[in-house]
């Protein structure tokens, strides 16, 4: 499934995401705790002053995404995909 619209200030706490797509999307001010992600596409993706406290990222596809003022504590990445333009600001 994937979502094009930009996702802002929102709140998540333990939530579950599969086989979701918000690639070449925007996702601004959200929080994520404790949250599951497996096998979802955020590649070309910028992510604006979001935080991913202890979330798991599984099969993720991150390749292009671009964070600004974003925090990921606590993350594990597991057979994630990246790529040499994966950015942090």
């Amino acid at each position: 499934m994937y979502i094009k619209k930009i996702v802002s200030e929102k709140e998540y706490r333990e939530k579950k995401f599969r086989d979701i797509g918000i690639s070449e999307n925007s996702i601004k001010a959200c929080e994520f705790s404790y949250c599951t992600f497996n096998e979802c596409d955020f590649s070309g993706t910028a992510f604006y002053k979001c935080v991913f406290d202890n979330c798991r990222f599984y099969g993720t596809n991150f390749a292009m995404a671009r964070f600004f003022n974003s925090r990921m504590p606590g993350v594990v990445l597991i057979t994630v995909k990246l790529s040499v333009l994966t950015s942090l600001h």
